[in-house]
């Protein structure tokens, strides 16, 4: 497809950008306008493609019960979609939030307390 990936193409809206986990957001403020516009273009392709900088890798404690999770993106309404991503996360019952725990920037979530250190989940932050 002629596509090729450079490291200085990091900025770049392109078909490699699919892979990472975190997108560059426009600036505020920038001085050149035109190259301003074209972050914001970007930054609207990125989204229009599912790509919203909302999904966090949680990895469950072992031999206990409850995980805080700590995310600048995390606020008081936030709700968290767990989606199991080992085979022992997928072999635990589905974590929750306690609704008390919730603060700007964390929450805890409760899960199954056992010995697997491996409890992978991605979390989908929505709201």
């Amino acid at each position: 497809m002629g596509w090729t990936l450079t490291p200085t193409r990091t900025a770049k809206y392109d078909r490699f950008d699919m892979t990472i986990s975190e997108f560059p957001t426009p600036p505020l403020d920038y001085s050149v306008e035109r190259d301003w516009g074209r972050l914001i273009s970007q930054a609207i392709g990125r989204l229009l493609h599912g790509k919203s900088n909302n999904v966090l890798d949680v990895t469950l404690g072992a031999g206990v019960a409850a995980t805080t999770v700590s995310d600048a993106r995390i606020g008081v309404n936030t709700f968290p979609i767990p989606v199991a991503v080992t085979a022992n996360a997928a072999g635990i019952a589905t974590p929750y939030v306690v609704d008390s725990s919730r603060v700007n920037g964390s929450f805890i979530l409760v899960h199954a307390s056992d010995s697997d250190d491996d409890k992978t989940f991605k979390l989908i932050l929505i709201g």
